[in-house]
C-alpha cells in the first residue's frame, strides 16, 4: 500500500471533503491505514481457513467492493505419484468486510465515511438526504449506528480519583409548563457528575433519587478518594459514611461537601489533610454540571422522542444521552479532521476483520437505564399489590 496515497484528515471540513477523498479508491486505502478493513497483504498473512479446514485462497473479481475476496478452492485434483486427491475444497466464499463496519451495507466505502463525516458535524437528516442523494431511512440508520459507538465507549465510565473534585447534581430533563401536555408515567431525572480536573463526564437517567438509587448511581461512577461536591438535597445524605463502609478506607476517604441553593451558590470549607497535615479550603459548587444540563437539552429536544405511550423509554431514546457524553468526553477539545481520525479510530477498535466465521459479538456497556428499571419496579410492586387487594377479597 503506498503510504503517500493516504490523505492527510487533520485539515478535513464540510467543503473539502470531496477534495480530500476524491474516489473510492483513495477510501479503501484511507480505511486500510485505519484499521477499518484489512488489505490484501494482510489478509494473506493471517492465511484464514475455511471451515472445512482449508486455507482460503483471495479471489479477484472487479464487482466485489474491494474488489477482491476470500474463497476456499472448490475444486480437487489428484495426485500423479500418489494418486491421493489433494485441495478439495468446498468452495465457500468470505467477504474481507466481514465483522467490519461496512458489513451488509449497501453503500460503498466512500458513501458510509460521507455519512460518519455528516454526523460528526451534526448536519440533519434532512439535509444530507437531499444533497447526498440517499435514501433517508439509510441516512437514520448509519446516524443510530454512529450513535452505538458511542455507547460502547460509554460502558463503565468512572470519574475521579484521589484528591480529584466531582461535582453531582440531578435534573428533571422534562418539566411540563403551565401543567400543559400529557402527564408521564413516572418522573425523568438525570443524575450527571463532571470531574473539575479532568473534565470526564458521566450521565444516567433514572425514574426517581431517592437515596438509595443516589448512593448506587455514585457508587457505580465515582472513584474512591474523591471529593464529592452536591447540594443539599436529603438523597445525597450519607454519602461519604457508605463509601467508608463499602471501601474500608476509614479516615482517608475524601470528604462530602453540601451547598445550600437558597442561601449560597458557593461555599468554602477548611479541613485539615490527614496525609500532610496542612489545612486545606475546598470551595464547593456544583455550576459546572449544571451547565451541561442546557447543552444536554440542545440534544434531547422532545420528550416524545424520548418515552413512549407507556410512559417508557425508547429503544433508542438513551443513545442521544449516549451521544452527548462521549462527544463531551472525547471529541469535545478536537477540530473536525481530528473528530474524524478519532471516531475512526474508535470503529476499528471495535469492528475489523478478524478471519473468524463468526459473527463478531460487541460487548454491551453504555449508560444504565435506571428510568426503565424503575418502571419495571413500580409495575412488579402494583402487580403484587392488585394480587393481594384480590386475594384478600375473595378470602373475606
Amino acid at each position: 500500500m503506498d503510504q503517500a496515497a493516504i490523505p492527510d484528515l487533520s485539515d478535513l471540513n464540510i467543503f473539502n471533503f470531496m477534495i480530500i477523498i476524491p474516489d473510492e479508491a483513495t477510501a479503501i486505502r484511507l480505511c486500510e491505514s485505519y484499521g477499518l478493513i484489512p488489505s490484501r497483504e494482510s489478509v494473506e498473512a493471517m492465511q484464514v481457513r475455511c471451515e472445512c479446514g482449508r486455507i482460503m485462497r483471495i479471489e479477484n473479481n472487479q464487482e466485489y467492493k474491494l474488489k477482491w475476496r476470500l474463497k476456499c478452492p472448490a475444486k480437487s485434483r489428484r495426485d500423479r505419484r500418489s494418486g491421493r486427491i489433494i485441495d478439495s475444497g468446498c468452495g465457500k466464499t468470505m467477504s474481507p468486510l466481514k465483522n467490519t463496519w461496512f458489513e451488509r451495507s449497501k453503500l460503498n466505502i466512500r458513501q458510509s465515511l460521507l455519512l460518519v463525516f455528516c454526523f460528526l458535524v451534526e448536519l440533519p437528516v434532512k439535509l444530507v438526504v437531499s444533497q447526498a442523494n440517499i435514501d433517508h431511512k439509510t441516512v437514520v440508520d448509519y446516524y443510530v449506528f454512529c450513535r452505538e459507538v458511542c455507547q460502547k465507549f460509554n460502558s463503565r465510565r468512572i470519574i475521579g480519583g484521589p484528591g480529584l473534585e466531582v461535582e453531582i447534581d440531578e435534573h428533571w430533563l422534562y418539566v411540563p409548563k403551565y401543567h400543559r401536555g400529557r402527564k408521564m408515567k413516572t418522573q425523568m431525572w438525570v443524575v450527571g457528575g463532571i470531574c473539575r480536573g479532568t473534565r470526564e463526564l458521566f450521565l444516567c437517567v433514572t425514574g426517581c433519587k431517592n437515596l438509595v438509587r443516589m448512593h448506587e448511581i455514585i457508587r457505580r461512577h465515582v472513584e474512591p478518594l474523591s471529593f464529592i461536591h452536591t447540594d443539599s438535597n436529603p438523597s445525597y445524605n450519607g454519602v461519604d459514611e457508605e463509601f467508608n463502609n463499602a471501601t474500608g478506607r476509614g479516615c482517608n476517604m475524601a470528604a462530602h461537601f453540601t451547598t445550600n441553593h437558597r442561601r449560597w451558590f458557593t461555599k468554602n470549607y477548611e479541613f485539615v489533610n490527614p496525609d500532610t497535615g496542612e489545612n486545606v479550603v475546598v470551595g464547593s459548587w456544583t455550576n459546572t454540571i449544571e451547565r451541561q444540563w442546557l447543552e444536554l437539552k440542545k440534544k434531547v429536544k422532545s420528550c416524545r422522542s424520548f418515552v413512549d405511550d407507556e410512559g417508557r423509554t425508547k429503544n433508542h431514546a438513551l443513545l442521544y444521552v449516549e451521544e452527548f457524553v462521549y462527544r463531551h468526553n472525547r471529541l469535545h477539545s478536537l477540530t473536525v479532521g481530528d473528530q474524524m481520525n478519532q471516531f475512526t479510530r474508535d470503529l476499528a477498535t471495535i469492528y475489523h476483520f478478524t478471519g473468524e466465521w463468526q459473527t463478531l459479538v460487541v460487548d454491551g456497556g453504555g449508560i444504565v437505564d435506571y428510568y426503565s428499571l424503575d418502571i419495571e419496579l413500580e409495575e412488579s410492586l402494583d402487580d403484587a399489590v392488585a394480587y393481594a387487594v384480590a386475594e384478600f377479597e375473595a378470602n373475606n
